[in-house]
C-alpha cells in the first residue's frame, strides 16, 4: 500500500497544481488545456494501476509547466504595465 501511494504521489502533486491553476485568468485556451490535463490525471488515478499514471506523468509535467509559465508571464506583464 505504501509503495503504491509513493509511486502515485507525483500525480497527486501535478494535480494539485492544476487544479489551483482553476483560480488564474486563463485563455479560453489555456482554460481548456488545463481542463483537459485536470482530467487526465484524474483518469489515471482513478484508474489506480501506477504504470498507467506514470505513463502521463512526463507528458502531464511539460504541460502544467508550460500553463505555468503563460500564467507567470502575464503576470509579469500585468505588472510592469501598472507602473
Amino acid at each position: 500500500m505504501v509503495d503504491r501511494f509513493l509511486r502515485l504521489r507525483p500525480a497527486f502533486d501535478l494535480l494539485y497544481l492544476a487544479q489551483r491553476l482553476g483560480n488564474a485568468r486563463l485563455s479560453r485556451k489555456d482554460e481548456s488545456d488545463r481542463a483537459s490535463l485536470v482530467q487526465l490525471i484524474e483518469d489515471a488515478l482513478l484508474n489506480a494501476d501506477p504504470s498507467d499514471v506514470e505513463r502521463i506523468l512526463p507528458a502531464a509535467k511539460i504541460q502544467l509547466r508550460e500553463l505555468y509559465s503563460v500564467q507567470n508571464t502575464e503576470k509579469r506583464d500585468e505588472f510592469l504595465n501598472s507602473h
